[in-house]
Order: C-alpha cells, then sequence, then structure tokens
C-alpha cells in the first residue's frame, strides 16, 4: 500500500525549494499555488485536521499540523494531476465522504472536502511506492520557509534544524 496518511515516505527526484519570494504563497506544484490565507483555512477545518492525524483529544502542534497539511496538499495537487487516481475514484470518494467522515464533512468548505476526497481516492487505490514516485517526480515542489522545506526523498514538508 503506497500511502498510508503518516507513512508517504519513498526515494523521488523532485526539485524542491526551501525559499521563494511571494510570502503569500504557502506552497506551489508547478504552477498551482496553496495561499497562507488557504492554509490558515486548512489548519482550522476539523476534516482538514483528521486527515492531518489531529484530534480533539490529541491535537498536533500549529507547526506540525501545518506541515502535515501542506505534505498533503501537495500530494493530493501533484498526484491527481498526474493522473495517479481516475476522477471516477475521486468522485466515488466525494459521495462517500459524509459517511467516511460523519462528523466533519459538512461543515467543511467545498475545496477542504474536495481536498480530503482526493486524499482518500489515493488511499484507496494502493499506489505503489514506486508509482507514487513517479508521478509526483514529474513536478517541482516549493513550500514558504516559514513552513519548512520540502523533503523530495521522503515526500513530505519537513521542519528546519
Amino acid at each position: 500500500m503506497f500511502l498510508a496518511a503518516a507513512a508517504l515516505v519513498g526515494a523521488a527526484s523532485l526539485s524542491s525549494c526551501a525559499t521563494f519570494s511571494n510570502h503569500g504563497v504557502a506552497a506551489k506544484v508547478d504552477n498551482t499555488t496553496l495561499s497562507q490565507h488557504d492554509l490558515e483555512v486548512l489548519t482550522t477545518t476539523y476534516l482538514a485536521n483528521e486527515i492531518a492525524g489531529a484530534t480533539s483529544s490529541s491535537p498536533l502542534p500549529t507547526a506540525q499540523l501545518q506541515r502535515n497539511l501542506l505534505t498533503i496538499w501537495v500530494l493530493t495537487t501533484g498526484l491527481s494531476t498526474a493522473g495517479a487516481v481516475s476522477q471516477a475514484e475521486i468522485d466515488a470518494a466525494m459521495s462517500s465522504g459524509p459517511a467516511t467522515h460523519k462528523n466533519s464533512w459538512v461543515s467543511a468548505p467545498p475545496e477542504v472536502q474536495k481536498m480530503v476526497a482526493i486524499w482518500d481516492a489515493i488511499q484507496g487505490a494502493q499506489l505503489s511506492i514506486t508509482d507514487g514516485t513517479a508521478a509526483m517526480s514529474k513536478f517541482k515542489v516549493s513550500v514558504d520557509s516559514r513552513n519548512g522545506w520540502w523533503d523530495s526523498a521522503n515526500l513530505r514538508v519537513t521542519a528546519f534544524g
């Protein structure tokens, strides 16, 4: 199984950049951007927190939560763009979202629901590490240095230090 929420790791030959000049942007996958504002929306949305590994009984520190959410955003953006999951798989995950995420789906903004549906579809696709790495290697990933840096070897946003 390729993508477990906490264990999406593998070797990749991604071009990454720890800093870039547009500080209104939290992350970028090729020409697709996630703004700092949108990252804040993710950070305060229960559904996004849920897939990032935070719960009300076990919250994550804000910086770790943001890194987890950025990792998920980068992977859902890249893998869906690369066609690693089909639109039919994403649509099925959207349809089952309210049942899968009972208490958090309805209150989440549509863009968060879509990201979570793509993440669920990726999880269900059971991609191999090789296939996932090959799909992600097509993209240039950048992360604002305030949030960490894109670790292309482990396919995640990592803290400095």
